[in-house]
């Protein structure tokens, strides 16, 4: 058989391919051997030197590793404890946008599944009247509209918190720049963007005409010249002019973080009643959806869906749920973060959480009792109700013990509690369960008040102690 014939290359094809892969094998292996032998011969050399080069003389010091704490008696300096400061405060303000950017991104996932539901064959239940004595609102849609607009007013705090200090563009300029109206004081020059300091160019603010350049805010450092910047740098006491630095935008940073913080809570307040309005529009789509047979017979836009009692049990659940947890959620994690029984004044505050989980509870019952009647008996319900109002009112008066205006706050819950369940009484009675659900909506909106003006409240309490702090020290 010659080198010419085909059937010469293919009978050796299958030999010359394992031969090659041999060598190819082979090398591999003689070159793994040599590196091994490499690295062994290099580690000798390396225990060879150490042990006859002999130990590190005193006077150099080993290099500093990370994570290892300095010796007792070498302390952080100051410049070191304000940037550790600083970090921290950072920190904080990047872990308020993780938040913000998680909510964003549970309203897309929520709007896009109700703009969905709302697109598919259900949507035609959208628009169905509803058969409350004594209106027959479409409830569905008013239900669903509550909602679209809760998700816009959300959206926006959290966008105006994501956005701080930097802000929404519009008419009244730059939000990052010092809020205050410039009058030429030479007290405001000496004092900028969050207390920092701008009207002189040393570390005391000696100078009210010359101009102050900060090291670490970023507009500060933008309308300097380059001249002036680099003089920054070349100045003897630009260590001291960095600890006034980090001392005030510390501060600075903080407030912003503070503001973060009030808008998230805000735009949770606002996402909870409108998780409300989505679950009510919810049961209201599949009254109308249970009401209408599948052929759509009596599915006509001149007939009023009629509620039966599983709808309206589910409508009483979810307001009593929204009510405990806007109630009872803060009082738990109160209750959590104190031993109740270390000391006096630690028992004493437990208690008084304890029984603010109390009085959520009793609150969620009597807004769930208002609207789960038609459906129980008359004496039944009169006494679910009159029962769970006295429950909620003692139990608030126990929650408040020992605070400021006691009784101005006593005399308020019980008043708003009359408001809201005499008329309740009143309208069960005769059958009207449109102002019993408007009593309910009614109930669920004066907490969504008071969540929302939290915020502003704390603000004022740091502004008082602000402002008594400096009259002490004035």
């Amino acid at each position: 058989m010659s080198r010419e014939d085909p059937a010469y290359w293919k009978a050796n094809a299958s030999v010359a391919r394992q031969l090659r892969w041999r060598w190819v094998v082979g090398s591999g292996a003689l070159v793994s051997l040599m590196v091994r032998v490499i690295a062994l011969r290099r580690k000798n050399v390396e225990k060879e030197s150490t042990s006859s080069g002999g130990e590190v003389p005193p006077e150099i010091p080993p290099p500093p590793q990370a994570g290892v704490q300095p010796p007792e008696d070498q302390p952080p300096s100051k410049l070191d404890l304000l940037e550790a400061s600083f970090d921290e405060v950072l920190d904080a303000i990047k872990h308020m946008d993780d938040k913000i950017g998680r909510l964003l991104t549970s309203v897309a996932f929520l709007t896009a599944a109700t703009l969905a539901l709302a697109s598919l064959a259900t949507a035609k239940y959208f628009g169905h009247d509803f058969d409350i004595t004594p209106f027959d609102p479409p409830m569905a849609l008013i239900s669903i509209t509550v909602f679209l607009l809760g998700v816009f007013i959300a959206v926006m705090l959290l966008l105006a918190g994501l956005t701080a200090p930097i802000g929404v563009p519009g008419l009244t300029g730059d939000p990052a720049q010092d809020p205050r109206p410039n009058t030429g004081d030479a007290a405001q020059r000496s004092t900028g963007i969050g207390g920092t300091e701008s009207g002189s160019n040393s570390a005391a603010g000696a100078s009210a005409g010359e101009r102050r350049i900060s090291q670490l805010w970023f507009l500060r450092i933008a309308e300097a010249t380059r001249g002036e910047w680099e003089d920054e740098w070349k100045s003897d006491d630009r260590a001291k002019r960095r600890e006034w630095d980090l001392i005030r935008e510390t501060q600075n940073l903080a407030r912003r973080a503070t503001f973060k913080h009030d808008r998230i809570r805000e735009a949770v307040a606002i996402l909870s009643i409108s998780l409300l309005a989505f679950a009510v529009s919810v049961v209201f789509t599949a009254a109308a959806a249970s009401f209408c047979p599948a052929d759509g017979s009596s599915c006509k836009s001149s007939v009023s869906v009629t509620l039966d009692a599983l709808h309206r049990y589910t409508l009483s659940v979810l307001f009593a749920a929204y009510i405990l947890v806007q109630i009872g959620i803060p009082a738990r994690h109160a209750m959590q973060s104190i031993a109740p029984a270390v000391r006096v004044e630690d028992r004493r505050q437990w208690d008084k959480h304890h029984w603010k989980s109390c009085y959520a509870v009793s609150a969620a019952v009597l807004v769930g009792a208002i609207l789960a009647h038609p459906g129980l008996p008359d004496v039944i319900w009169i006494l679910l109700v009159a029962v769970s109002a006295v429950s909620s009112i003692l139990a608030f008066n126990f929650s408040i013990k020992g605070e400021e205006r006691e009784a101005w706050k006593t005399v308020g819950i019980i008043v708003a509690t009359c408001a809201a369940t005499v008329p309740a009484l009143f309208w069960g009675i005769d059958g009207n369960y449109a102002w019993q659900l408007v009593s309910a909506v009614g109930v669920s909106g004066a907490f969504l008040i008071i969540s929302l003006l939290r915020p502003t409240f704390d603000l004022r309490q740091r502004q008082k102690r602000g402002a008594a702090a400096s009259g002490d020290a004035g």
